[in-house]
């Protein structure tokens, strides 16, 4: 007993520090390269985010000092137009264009000195506390002599100014200045401010997660910034700060910088929570890894002997066998599980085929009752409007499989405003039954007498492109046509151009807008145009599963056959005309639809 103590303890001791020492080992190795690849990942993703957030809002912030500049430009024009000759005209335009561009603080036009007397005028329109005052800013002080006078002046361009207080609002403001001059004489400065506060209130409305946003001037002073103490500072210490990754975009309009820095810390905070994380799987690893090790010796010979067995009665045909008490761990386990999983897969296999009927015949239940949910969801009783003798509307839809990703919609806005909705979305079956239904409820939302068909697929198009996941889209045709006059307005993403089929049976397709499906662009602006029916006229719309129906040779349906066959049956009433199609496609595809095929008809009668 004693001696095989001495030899089972010495062997345990060696598998533990030959397996464990080198596992640490490169356990360590891996996590340091690991945290390095980690960290520059960060850093690079970091440095980016923080590139393209500073580009965005540069873009911005230059769209709205562009409008300052343009109004500036504009304030020149009047000013050398009317001049002292008209300053009622002069200080309304002030007065006005303060009023309306919220970026703007105060605007003025300063003249220059009388070549008399050198008397001064500059009227000075500008807002305080939601208010809009007017002075003469050369009752306040001498402006002939600052440098936002002078310096436009000498060099004969526009500038920027550093920021400055302004003596006259009391406002910290940057100001833009374009020389004027008359008959090639100088006459004035066109002046605009900006308010730095209503600046920094911008700025603080920009959140970046461990660090912040800030706009410099040319000379590195602080001209915006979340933090009001060091507005009008130097910048160069946050810069130097080496605990900050630091991103810096030019906007080009005022030779200023939009400045975007995030705290090292916080960037890796991730990256540290990730090695630690690692460290705890290290040490669960190396604590399993003894166990198991410790644990090597004992009880493997007990589970073969009971697996030998085993494996006797089985050849005898007895099937009620149980492993559950071999819990090696190893490859005995697996083979262990995988005799216990034979002797029960022979005995289940008749359950299973039982199971397997049961649970069929309820999937065609559910789909049955999914199928009569679509189809309740849609129009059905035709004629839909008994009462309206203006036209005719009857449509069908023939899923291919048991429920279907087309639907069609007609519903009265008022009176005498009609909506036609035809759509397809992408894919078949439930998922793009479910899409169809949602798309459909949200059209019934978003539209209304107010808005065009442009704006509802505007609307629409941003709400289905959120969280979309799957990518699902849909091509949709909607129009709103108007009983009295007979003119049809429509806008139309990504759907198949219906067919307008005059009296006398020629056609001409809707032109298409060139607008994709909805959900896939998220800002997209979609288009929309008009056209009239005539008393007589009818338009076909339609879904591809008619157009791209194959039969079992390659060979497309196509638009052509599609319009002759209509061409044929425009006398027949409206029923007829669908179900001949109907038919004709079937057999065209020798009853197996490879696509929902949705038509709805529309004729003008009077």
């Amino acid at each position: 007993m004693t001696f095989e103590k001495k030899i089972r303890r010495p062997l345990l001791y060696k598998l533990l520090v030959s397996i464990i020492i080198p596992l640490c080992f490169v356990y360590a190795i891996t996590l340091y390269f690991s945290y390095m690849n980690n960290r520059k990942q960060a850093e690079y993703q970091a440095r980016r985010y923080l590139k393209e957030l500073t580009s965005h809002y540069v873009g911005i912030i230059n769209a709205e000092l562009n409008t300052v500049m343009q109004n500036t430009d504009a304030l020149a024009d009047i000013g050398r137009i009317y001049g002292l000759a008209d300053t009622l005209k002069l200080k309304q335009f002030l007065h006005d264009n303060v009023m309306q561009n919220k970026a703007i603080s105060g605007l003025a036009f300063a003249f220059a000195p009388a070549p008399a007397s050198g008397g001064l005028y500059c009227p000075y329109c500008y807002r305080t506390d939601g208010r809009i005052y007017t002075q003469d800013v050369a009752n306040a002080y001498d402006y002939s002599t600052k440098e936002w006078f002078t310096e436009p002046r000498d060099r004969r361009i526009a500038l920027w100014s550093e920021p400055y207080l302004g003596k006259a609002s009391g406002i910290l403001n940057a100001t833009y200045s374009v020389p004027v001059f008359r008959d090639a004489r100088f006459y004035g400065i066109a002046v605009a401010d900006i308010s730095l506060p209503d600046l920094t209130r911008q700025i603080q409305t920009l959140k970046i997660h461990g660090g912040f946003i800030y706009m410099e001037s040319k000379l590195n002073t602080i001209i915006a910034h979340p933090d009001q103490s060091l507005i009008l500072s130097k910048s160069t210490k946050l810069e130097n700060s080496e605990d900050l990754w630091v991103e810096k975009q030019a906007i080009e309009s005022t030779g200023w910088n939009l400045v975007a820095n995030v705290s090292e810390k916080a960037a890796l905070r991730d990256v540290l929570k990730q090695l630690r994380l690692q460290l705890y799987l290290l040490i669960g690893s190396l604590a399993s890894i003894i166990a198991l090790i410790t644990g090597v010796g004992f009880g493997i010979t007990k589970p073969l002997r009971k697996l030998t067995k085993g494996a006797k009665r089985i050849s005898k045909g007895e099937f009620d066998i149980q492993f559950s008490d071999i819990n090696t761990r190893d490859e005995i386990k697996d083979l262990a599980e995988n005799f216990q999983l034979m002797a029960e897969n022979i005995k289940a296999k008749m359950k299973e085929i039982s199971f397997l009927a049961e649970a069929k015949a309820k999937v065609e239940h559910e789909l049955t009752i999914a199928r009569q949910i679509q189809e309740s969801l849609l129009p059905h009783v035709f004629p839909p409007f008994p009462h309206r003798a203006e036209f005719t509307l009857f449509a069908q839809m023939i899923p291919a499989r048991d429920v279907a990703g087309d639907f069609y919609d007609f519903f009265f806005l008022d009176k005498n405003k009609l909506v036609l909705i035809i759509a397809d979305v992408s894919g078949k079956g439930i998922p793009a039954a479910l899409f169809m239904a949602v798309t459909r409820t949200l059209l019934k939302t978003v539209i209304d007498n107010d808005n065009s068909p442009s704006e509802v697929m505007n609307k629409a198009n941003k709400i289905l492109c959120v969280d979309n996941d799957n990518c699902m889209f849909t091509t949709l045709f909607i129009a709103v046509y108007d009983v009295d006059t007979g003119d049809i307005c429509y806008a139309n993403a990504g759907h198949l151009a219906p067919i307008l089929f005059k009296t006398d049976g020629s056609y001409v397709l809707l032109p298409l807008l060139g607008d994709p499906a909805l959900g896939v662009v998220p800002e997209h602006q979609y288009r929309q145009s008009c056209a009239r029916l005539e008393i007589g006229e009818k338009i076909i719309f339609y879904t591809d599963g008619v157009t791209e129906a194959m039969n079992q040779e390659g060979q497309m349906y196509g638009i052509q056959s599609f319009i002759e066959l209509i061409q044929t049956t425009l006398d027949t009433p409206a029923s007829q005309m669908l179900k001949t199609v109907q038919d004709d496609l079937i057999l065209f595809q020798n009853n197996d639809l490879a696509d929902d095929i949705t038509i709805l008809y529309f004729g003008r009668k009077q």
